[in-house]
């Protein structure tokens, strides 16, 4: 850039917030898809080599129809092996088995009261066999060389579809007691639903006999209901706190809901537990603010995408990570905005804070390797304007004249572009709807 820069940027080591847990995507229905790729090994390269993702999100396909879970297995020790550790694993699912539903059914179309937990012979919620699923579940696939890092017990348990798409969905009211669902007709129902506080309990003591697992919750539909969800549950029985992004518009933000993120942010503290932001389909420059939000000012320690791998051939705005359409192997936009939060990091690095002598609506944060050996910016510009950034020596032994720079142009052909070492001046242009990593001390 040209001498005088908008903003002038300085980093604060001693100014530690949450530890990293792993960037990463959803596994979702792909599974097989990957495992059956003609160059699956470019794939597995794909995704954790070239990115530097290390977290995955896997569906429970356990007693679903489809019990095989070798393409699962697979894949971990596919990342297992490229990454030199094991990936962080989030387990989820989107419904119990058929036998375990009011409708007898794991796919829900319309809002249905039906479409949660069904009772046992006495007429309660057979909170019982839920409880055994699961434990068979996790034996299943610890038997398969398959044990996750947290394990979520419902996806949504606050949501049901409300059209006629049929979807997985099960639905759990933060403790039992009777609510009314609005149906497409408009005309409220009353639906007498499970509570998530006793399914959650009654799966922890079942699945103690197979592991000592880390439970999260609640992976509300919405991130504003996590907290609602949070005040029936014994958190210190918890592993994390789990919220999605879905109805946050990173784009276009409301300082109502910067505060809810921080609230969430706070909960955590207050709890002593990580927070993960575990589900959201976006898009390009609004994946990267989403991570941003999530990371910085939700502090949550991981950010899954939901797609990982799928078909785009026809999609417009593809919000998968990579398309794999005639066997081809496509990064697509999402991929590398998520990316930039990944290829310089681990689990284990700590964010830290920033200041800025501006407002200018440039998102940084900054995240030091535990040895302090190694710091890593992120800079993302969601604006239309470039921005010019001045970048102030931190107190580490880490020139930044030697950061090296990789740089995402969203509205531009750039796509993790290397574009060699920062240079004396300090300076970095981040283009308009552009993300810029800053890696000090790379390798």
């Amino acid at each position: 850039p040209e001498p005088g820069s908008d903003l002038e940027l300085t980093v604060d080591v001693s100014d530690r917030h949450r530890a990293l847990i792993g960037i990463g995507a959803s596994l979702a229905y792909s599974e097989d898809l990957i495992a059956a790729h003609p160059d699956k090994q470019a794939l597995f390269d794909a995704m954790f080599v070239d990115s530097g993702f290390e977290a995955i999100r896997l569906r429970n396909r356990y007693e679903t129809g489809t019990e095989d879970l070798s393409a699962v297995a697979e894949i971990v020790a596919a990342a297992t092996e490229r990454l030199g550790y094991e990936p962080s694993l989030l387990m989820t699912s989107g419904s119990p088995p058929a036998a375990l539903k009011e409708n007898g059914e794991r796919f829900c179309g319309s809002t249905d009261p039906a479409c949660t937990l069904g009772r046992d012979a006495q007429g309660d919620f057979d909170y019982a066999g839920f409880a055994e699923h699961w434990r068979a579940s996790l034996d299943a696939y610890a038997t398969a060389g398959v044990v996750p890092t947290f394990v979520s017990i419902q996806n949504h348990p606050s949501w049901v579809p409300t059209d006629s798409t049929e979807q997985e969905a099960c639905w759990f009211l933060p403790t039992e007691g009777t609510t009314e669902l609005v149906g497409t007709d408009g005309v409220p129902v009353p639906a007498e639903l499970p509570g998530y506080d006793a399914a959650l309990a009654a799966v922890r003591a079942s699945a103690a006999s197979v592991g000592d697992y880390q439970f999260v919750a609640a992976e509300t539909a919405e991130w504003t209901l996590t907290a609602e969800y949070a005040p029936a549950l014994t958190l210190g029985d918890l592993g994390a706190l789990a919220f999605t992004l879905y109805g946050f518009d990173a784009l276009s933000l409301d300082e109502g809901a910067l505060e809810g993120l921080r609230n969430l942010a706070a909960l955590g503290e207050s709890s002593g537990l990580p927070i993960l932001q575990t589900e959201m389909r976006s898009t390009g420059i609004e994946t990267a603010a989403l991570a941003h939000y999530a990371l910085a000012e939700a502090d949550s320690g991981a950010y899954f995408h939901l797609d990982f791998v799928g078909l785009a051939a026809g999609d417009e705005t593809p919000v998968t990570l990579i398309a794999v359409d005639d066997g081809a192997i496509e990064p697509l936009p999402n991929y590398h905005a998520l990316a930039h939060f990944a290829r310089h990091t681990e689990p284990g690095w700590l964010r830290v804070g920033t200041t800025s002598d501006a407002p200018s609506g440039l998102l940084v944060s900054a995240w030091l390797a535990p040895d302090q050996s190694a710091l890593t910016l992120v800079l993302v510009n969601p604006t239309g304007e470039s921005i010019d950034v001045t970048l102030n020596q931190p107190e580490l032994e880490l020139p930044i004249a030697d950061g090296q720079l990789l740089r995402t142009v969203f509205d531009g052909s750039e796509r993790s572009a290397e574009l060699g070492s920062v240079g004396s001046t300090g300076r970095v242009r981040v283009p308009g709807r552009s993300v810029v990593t800053v890696a000090l001390g790379a390798n």
